[in-house]
């Protein structure tokens, strides 16, 4: 038998935490934080070893707490992984102290997980304590991979987040088909799909190009990791001037680093040299100064240079800001889709420059989801990563699936 606790993030997006235990070995899968409050998941006893599906601070931001807490134990992840995660688990450190929050772990324990990892490349299996784990790419961001594990009677994956469609930097999930008899899957989307990457890319493209002759510079804040480099690639294909700033700049050159976690990098490479990049404040003027693209972190405006370019271009009508991705509730890019107002560190106010949102999401849709679990057909499905995540198991249930959803601090046994 195999019981799975859910710490976090079973009904909401944010502080992804799993516990399984075999009977004979107790394994975390992800531990989290929630990037709003920097609380993380539930605590945890003792376990025989940490399974990181990727880097983003959701599923990734709490492991060094459990360090912290005295485990010496290893985290397996792949090396793309590995890399990502350490860049964002310092910079989370940073915005804590920067929001006069006392640190829930030093960096001490961040040096300590960093001497645990366990690398694994994607479809080799290894050994792990009464157990064998295999990681598959999923197809979300550089380095995120779907987790196998295979026990005595047992054999479970965990997505983590996952995509399967097509990307310019990914070639989308690469699960083979495979007996399962438990799935636990994000549903992030579960309700909704999204539009094709070759026509987002293009309406994104053709609107750039629209603002770019008015005179006007199109601010796109974006998330470090994955998508600085996919709406870099997007762009690549006009010849326009494309400014890159924040920490998506490092996770970029990390990202080349590690050329099997992306599906073409010399094509990223030629993109981010074209690219003018910010390596000090006082460059950031320059990029004011003629019509042209700038992304920049944060990627929901609570951080990161975006908030200084954004503060000089909503002034104008010929300017515009594109969101594209996930905004957590209450963050200055949902407030700003919300209400049509900026808030953010001391500005209030209505934008005269357009605002627009582009999907360009990194999970995936509804009709992926659906797919998937027809070629799977697992035993038994666990529905998480979703405030939708207990509808969608009802719905699959009518489907004739045997699935469930699971609430923070419950268990379930199969």
């Amino acid at each position: 038998m195999v019981s799975i606790t859910a710490l976090g993030g079973f009904s909401e997006i944010g502080k992804m935490g799993i516990l399984l235990d075999t009977d004979k070995a107790r394994f975390v899968f992800d531990y989290g934080l929630d990037v709003k409050t920097m609380e993380g998941p539930l605590p945890v006893g003792d376990i025989d070893g940490i399974m990181l599906s990727h880097a983003h601070l959701d599923h990734c931001g709490m492991i060094p707490l459990l360090y912290h807490r005295g485990f010496r134990g290893k985290t397996f992840l792949t090396p793309a992984t590995g890399d990502l995660a350490e860049l964002l688990l310092i910079d989370s450190l940073k915005v804590q102290d920067r929001r006069g929050l006392t640190p829930q772990f030093l960096r001490h324990d961040i040096d300590q997980l960093l001497h645990s990892y366990t690398q694994l490349h994607y479809e080799k299996s290894m050994n792990v304590p009464h157990g064998k784990l295999t990681l598959f790419d999923a197809g979300h961001i550089p380095g995120s991979s779907a987790t196998l594990l295979e026990t005595e009677d047992r054999r479970i994956m965990y997505t983590g987040d996952i995509k399967f469609s097509e990307t310019g930097l990914l070639a989308g999930a690469a699960i083979p088909k495979t007996d399962l008899d438990i799935l636990i899957t994000e549903a992030t989307y579960s309700y909704k799909n999204h539009p094709p990457r070759e026509q987002l890319g293009n309406e994104l493209r053709e609107y750039v190009t629209d603002i770019i002759a008015k005179g006007g510079i199109a601010l796109i804040p974006c998330f470090a990791v994955g998508r600085t480099q996919e709406l870099l690639l997007q762009l690549d294909r006009l010849q326009i001037p494309v400014t890159i700033d924040g920490m998506g700049i490092t996770a970029s050159r990390i990202i080349m680093d590690h050329p099997e976690a992306i599906k073409d990098r010399k094509h990223l490479r030629k993109a981010f040299s074209r690219a003018r990049i910010i390596e000090e404040p006082r460059q950031r003027r320059h990029a004011l100064r003629e019509p042209g693209v700038i992304l920049s972190t944060s990627g929901m405006m609570q951080g990161g240079p975006s908030h200084y370019y954004m503060k000089h271009l909503h002034k104008h009508e010929k300017n515009a800001v594109i969101l594209n991705g996930f905004q957590v509730e209450a963050t200055p890019g949902h407030v700003l889709l919300e209400t049509g107002r900026y808030v953010n560190e001391g500005i209030d106010v209505k934008p005269k420059c357009d605002v627009q949102f582009m999907d360009f999401s990194a999970h995936c849709d509804r009709a992926e989801l659906l797919a998937f679990f027809e070629r799977m057909r697992p035993k038994k499905i666990i529905v998480g990563h979703s405030a939708n995540a207990e509808g969608f198991a009802a719905e699959l249930q009518k489907d004739g699936y045997n699935a469930t959803s699971l609430k923070d601090g419950s268990t379930i046994t199969v």
